[in-house]
């Protein structure tokens, strides 16, 4: 902390402007709506097989690592639809 970002980038870019300072922050727009969609394109069989080994089936986002359950009833509904 001994140099604030804006030095460090004018000491590595001497011909620098800097036109504005922006707050950033990381959202992750992950819903199990969405979730749900990725199951519905797998194979009906694999749903089946998800369904006869677990009953039930918990998706993690890869970005901001929320859980999403499905139960058995949920599986099942991907499958009819």
């Amino acid at each position: 902390d001994k140099y604030p970002p804006k030095d460090i980038l004018k000491l590595m870019f001497e011909d620098l402007d800097i036109l504005d300072i922006v707050n950033v922050k990381y959202y992750c727009d992950c819903s199990k709506k969405k979730f749900a969609n990725c199951l519905k394109t797998l194979p009906k069989e694999e749903l089946e097989e998800i369904i006869k080994e677990d009953g039930k089936a918990e998706i993690v986002c890869n970005y901001c690592n929320k859980k999403y359950h499905f139960s058995k009833e949920e599986l099942e509904d991907l499958i009819k639809k």
